[in-house]
């Protein structure tokens, strides 16, 4: 399977700053893989970068179940009282 890459961006964060977002991806970095079922490289956006999530490479099927994975994941960080 070709590699299917997660590029987390600040959009959608709100007032949160850069120790929430450190904190999001460390919680994507740690649970993607399970979470999708394979092996997801995960990269972020620079801070002058635009700041939207991509999902790039492997199958339209692979990128689909890692974008799903994310947002599941996004809703259960929120649950878990993040910002």
């Amino acid at each position: 399977m070709t590699t299917v890459t997660l590029v987390l961006g600040r959009d959608g964060m709100g007032d949160a700053d850069e120790a929430d977002f450190d904190s999001w991806v460390s919680y994507v970095c740690a649970h993607i893989d399970e979470r999708a079922g394979f092996a997801v490289e995960v990269e972020t956006r620079g801070a002058r970068d635009v700041q939207s999530d991509a999902v790039t490479g492997g199958t339209d099927e692979a990128r689909e179940t890692v974008a799903e994975a994310k947002a599941a994941m996004w809703d259960e960080w929120c649950a878990q009282g993040a910002p």
